[in-house]
């Protein structure tokens, strides 16, 4: 009788766990459209020999992976409002679209950008850039940038997505010309 119950136990936490942790939920609003993995990576099909996940992953000590639903997160970035979490981080985005990154006349791949910045934090920084295949994030606060990198690998037809900050990388005497 006890095995039996033991059995129907772990069966039903098997059942309900996503729904508790919030994997794969039914509610977007919850994650707006992102959704973190638990899973190790090399039981993701393909994630292993994918090229983009190994260029990503290059040189961090840390990261986290996401699922993201892109028609979810488009369909709120045009809201002007977006709450992500990347590496335990919650982050109130202030979005507008980004112009300036257009081009103009392509019409095949619409490629969807926005600027703003971290609700709270004026000297922030945000650049999202959404198409139908891939999500790129990045996020600056005062001394950490965040980031969210697609691979080209899926999950149930959602790019699984590579998050990780600047203090997750090994190296360090890097910088950016803009």
């Amino acid at each position: 009788m006890r095995k039996k119950m033991a059995i129907v136990l772990v069966f039903t936490a098997l059942l309900i766990a996503p729904a508790v942790l919030g994997i794969n939920s039914d509610n977007p609003q919850q994650h707006n459209g992102i959704y973190p993995l638990t899973v190790n990576p090399s039981e993701i099909p393909g994630l292993a020999s994918d090229l983009s996940f190994q260029a990503t992953t290059k040189g961090l000590k840390g990261y986290s992976l996401y699922v993201v639903d892109l028609d979810d997160l488009l369909a709120r970035a045009k809201t002007g409002s977006v709450t992500l979490d990347i590496r335990g981080r919650k982050f109130d985005l202030v979005l507008s679209p980004d112009t300036r990154t257009l081009a103009p006349g392509a019409t095949d791949r619409p490629i969807h950008s926005f600027r703003g910045s971290v609700k709270g934090i004026p000297e922030s920084m945000v650049a999202l850039t959404i198409s139908d295949r891939a999500v790129f994030v990045t996020v600056w606060v005062p001394n950490e940038w965040y980031y969210l990198r697609s691979t080209k690998t899926k999950l149930d037809g959602k790019p699984v997505v590579v998050g990780y900050s600047s203090k997750d990388k090994t190296f360090k005497n890097f910088s950016y010309t803009y």
